[in-house]
């Protein structure tokens, strides 16, 4: 099989719009940033500027959804907005596709779910899939403060000796490690940290005074 890496960009809060404050925030806003992001159209994206500039990131080849006549906006979305039907979408993608390994950029809120339907539909697969998310974009104006990052690149680094099979990388929940995790073992927790909440106040309170 093909040793490239396949990116497919599916949404999510990392491949997004940093969040421009027309009104004051509340406690509920602050807790749940996902909510206050909006997906970047293609033209717009980060991601393949990101990647490319990464250890690795030359083995990436991104998924072109204009080459297969799909429209890509069906895709760049939250993740709890994706239905059944694009995970069988995406699944077919990656059935037809000749390389082994997978790096999908998608969402947090719904990762868990989306994750385990791919895997129920692609049963004992001969491929490894790896679905990176973010709480923060990395269109923040410090991009470096994005933990997209750091997922991207340790799944870079590493999915070419994990397994095959559906996983997602994430922070063990006990010794904050980055680790590639089976969907149905995660744990998953909407809060941020106390370091990511200060970082997004900050930039919300910049956006505020412009």
């Amino acid at each position: 099989m093909n040793q490239t890496i396949l990116h497919i960009r599916a949404g999510g809060t990392v491949d997004s719009k940093r969040y421009e404050a027309d009104h004051e925030l509340t406690e509920k806003d602050l807790r749940n940033p996902p909510m206050l992001v909006k997906p970047l159209s293609e033209d717009e994206s980060l991601l393949s500027d990101v990647i490319g500039s990464l250890h690795n990131g030359e083995k990436v080849k991104d998924f072109s959804w204009q080459q297969h006549h799909i429209d890509e906006t069906n895709f760049s979305k939250d993740s709890q907005a994706y239905t059944d039907a694009d995970v069988e979408r995406l699944a077919e993608i990656i059935r037809q596709d000749d390389m082994s390994n997978v790096m999908i950029t998608h969402g947090t809120d719904a990762v868990v779910k989306n994750a385990s339907k791919l895997k129920k539909l692609l049963g004992d697969t001969d491929k490894t899939i790896i679905f990176a998310c973010a709480m923060i974009p990395l269109s923040m104006s410090d991009i470096k403060e994005s933990d997209g990052i750091e997922i991207m690149q340790y799944t870079l680094n590493n999915i070419e000796h994990q397994p095959r099979g559906v996983y997602v990388t994430a922070y063990d929940p006990h010794t904050k490690i980055l680790n590639f995790h089976e969907p149905k073992t995660i744990e998953k927790d909407r809060r941020i940290s106390k370091e990511q909440l200060k970082f997004f106040v900050k930039q919300v309170e910049t956006s505020m005074a412009l």
